[in-house]
């Protein structure tokens, strides 16, 4: 009997140690609180031809070359951006940002060229209107609301521009969003 009994207590022993450590578990619950944050930002990109077809002795001789390509931003809903052109890698000497002067380089040869608004503007070509800094010069653009829009760009090469050399003339122009 002592062992059947010293067996009963043992068992009764591991039975009452998993009984009472099970009685000892408990919870506790806390809120755990993730957040984001969204905040404006815009996008901007433009694919004007590879190179535009000028002729300063024949058909460009008296009329500005003028085309057009599109600007396209993408905003955040909400933000409400205003585009600015800066003076280009080449302005001539006395551009300003406000009233930019541009010029497409080829090597040490420069053609003279602007960006504009609207086609008012592109049609007087004076630099006055040119499309820089100057926000009234700029487009009114639709507020972002994620999806992409685009707005027109207005080139115009100034006519009359002879004695340059044969080739490719480049500039590079820096397009900020400001929202």
């Amino acid at each position: 009997m002592t062992s059947i009994r010293k067996i009963s207590l043992a068992a009764a022993l591991v039975a009452g140690i998993g009984f009472s450590a099970s009685s000892f578990a408990g919870t506790a619950t806390a809120p755990m609180n993730i957040s984001a944050v969204i905040a404006h930002n815009c996008t901007l990109t433009a694919v004007p031809p590879a190179a535009y077809p000028y002729d300063g002795y024949v058909t460009n001789a008296t009329a500005n070359f003028i085309a057009t390509f599109n600007i396209t931003y993408t905003c955040t809903t909400g933000a409400a951006p205003v585009i600015t052109l800066d003076q280009g890698a080449n302005p001539l000497v006395g551009s300003t940002a406000v009233a930019p002067n541009r010029q497409m380089a080829n090597g040490t040869s420069r053609l003279a060229y602007n960006i504009f608004s609207t086609t008012a503007n592109q049609t007087t070509a004076s630099v006055g209107v040119a499309w820089g800094t100057n926000l009234a010069m700029g487009p009114t653009l639709v507020a972002g609301n994620g999806l992409a829009q685009t707005v027109p760009a207005y080139i115009a090469i100034i006519a009359g521009q002879v004695g340059l050399p044969v080739g490719t003339y480049t500039d590079t122009v820096t397009m900020t969003a400001t929202f």
